[in-house]
């Protein structure tokens, strides 16, 4: 069998000196990141960051929960074989080589040595065939990879196998998922398919779990047997990892007004307020406040049952015409930097996955040719079955008026989102428009969640299915963003659902904290100046 080789060694650092040579090398951001701060100063261990977040995911297992808030905290502990760098490339992580065959069908990884998980074990093949059939059968990504997957072995301690039925281009960059992390095989086996408990949380990341309670915090202090990669150039989730703090304080806060509190008397040092606190923040000397890198593509979500009034193209292509994408964005306070006036599945940032296919038809706005094609439809009610948190209930407004306006009458429920989704699951002819943001970062098309045919949108079409496997039997980057580009047309020409704008988050950090690049909350590589 012929074999591609692909070598990505990377130095480790194992005697005690060595390790605090790169614990104490300059590390400044690798790309300009959004908001990205350049450290005026050598990296300083010691102190702990306290970081807010809106809510408590319950459980920092990335593999059963898709929350981001989730993701922010999880990714000090875990680590997946593969990361995505600042560019939104794989690179090996836990790997530190990989082959795959030339008919793309076998991926032959050879794992790092000297790796430890933070129970003092040795990571070895078998933790990882265990941990990758777990992702395989409960994660919404591991779930799209699974039926193309025939094998996961370890032929020994340091090589792990996966044998395809049929080559997948973007097979890296879904192990780089911070969903498919590694963790030690005998707390796969009794987790029992379940969301990992606290004193489960074992991981190979930087940072160790060492207090969670439920709704109010999550505490993680520095894994002093963690081994870093010696990239210092990848960035993203990528390359080289310090953990220069003593620790990570996660806080959970919902209230605004307390957020910005803390921020400005300096009880925090990171957080992600709303859209209306970004001028005042911005204009404090004590905060940096920029965009943070990916970002996510707000949606509305169009309902393909027979009995919705979007099961009509005619119907999709009137409701396009109809929304002002600009009115939208304002309802919610997405303006200036925070605003990504864009059609694309995937943010800018993500360029393997960002095409500007269809912009035209995207800044399509025709209420009068709108209201003709309703009309040509059949269409005279919209049932809008839509979540009763903001930004969602500022968009129903808005989308709303715009179909009463023109005669359309609607029909408009709204409950907490995980009604929303039980109700458009179980009676699915009973609606016909929600709404929803995805990730702008996403690393393959397939994990757009409106285009997937077991998604409550319950979009079909083979003419999808086809490009999606030409995505997946991509040669090369050229051929797998000539595919990308054929799917974002598709999109805008048959519409299955509405992108109605982009948008960033942002960060408010101290200004003492400094090797921050703004990457999704990253902490490793981090410092604070006294």
């Amino acid at each position: 069998m012929s074999i591609t080789r692909h070598r990505r060694r990377a130095v480790v650092a194992i005697a005690t000196a060595v390790a605090a040579t790169l614990v104490f090398a300059a590390c400044a951001p690798a790309v300009d990141a959004p908001g990205a701060s350049t450290p005026s100063a050598e990296p300083v261990q010691g102190g702990i960051a306290t970081v807010t977040l809106n809510s408590d995911p319950g459980t920092l297992d990335m593999s059963v929960s898709s929350l981001q808030v989730t993701q922010f905290m999880g990714v000090e502990v875990f680590e997946s074989l593969f990361a995505l760098d600042a560019t939104y490339t794989p690179r090996p992580m836990l790997v530190d080589a990989y082959d795959t065959s030339a008919d793309g069908l076998t991926y032959t990884l050879t794992l790092r040595q000297g790796v430890t998980f933070h129970d003092g074990t040795a990571l070895q093949a078998a933790d990882v065939v265990a941990s990758l059939q777990r992702f395989l059968a409960t994660n919404a990504i591991g779930l799209l990879i699974a039926p193309t997957v025939s094998s996961v072995s370890a032929p020994d301690s340091s090589t792990v196998v996966i044998a395809l039925t049929a080559p997948r281009y973007g097979l890296l960059s879904e192990l780089a998922s911070p969903a498919a992390f590694i963790m030690p095989a005998a707390v796969v086996e009794a987790s029992g398919g379940k969301a990992l408990s606290a004193d489960q949380l074992i991981g190979t990341g930087p940072y160790e779990l060492t207090d969670y309670v439920p709704g109010q915090k999550v505490d993680l202090t520095r894994f002093d047997g963690y081994v870093s990669r010696a990239e210092q150039d990848w960035g993203g989730y990528a390359g080289a990892k310090h953990a220069y703090l003593d620790g990570i304080q996660y806080r959970f806060v919902s209230e605004d007004s307390t957020v910005v509190n803390g921020l400005t008397t300096g009880q925090w040092q990171v957080s992600m307020p709303s859209n209306d606190q970004y001028a005042v923040l911005s204009a404090d000397p004590s905060l940096r406040v920029a965009p943070a890198s990916g970002g996510v593509v707000n949606t509305v979500v169009l309902n393909h049952d027979p009995a919705s009034a979007f099961a009509s193209i005619d119907a999709r292509r009137a409701l396009n015409l109809l929304l002002d994408k600009k009115a939208l964005a304002a309802a919610s306070g997405a303006a200036g930097e925070l605003l990504v006036d864009s059609g694309a599945f995937a943010s800018p940032d993500n360029a393997p996955m960002y095409s500007d296919a269809g912009e035209d038809v995207y800044a399509e706005h025709d209420p009068e040719a709108a209201r003709r094609l309703f009309a040509q439809a059949g269409v005279d009610t919209v049932r809008m079955l839509v979540p009763n948190t903001q930004p969602f209930a500022a968009w129903a407004t808005v989308i709303q008026d715009e179909l009463s306006g023109i005669g359309i009458d609607v029909q408009l429920e709204s409950f907490d989102t995980a009604t929303v989704r039980a109700t458009a699951t179980q009676k699915p002819g009973s609606w016909d428009l929600s709404l929803t943001f995805i990730n702008g970062a996403l690393s393959t098309p397939s994990q757009i969640n409106w285009l997937q045919s077991g998604y409550i949108a319950k979009y079909r079409s083979d003419r999808l299915d086809s490009l999606m496997s030409a995505y997946n039997a991509s040669a090369d980057a050229d051929a797998a963003a000539a595919a990308v580009k054929e799917i974002q047309a598709f999109v805008w020409d048959e519409i299955p659902s509405i992108v109605i704008y982009g948008s960033h988050q942002y960060t408010a950090t101290s200004t003492k904290l400094e090797g921050f690049d703004n990457f999704a909350l990253v902490l490793w590589n981090s410092w604070l100046t006294p």
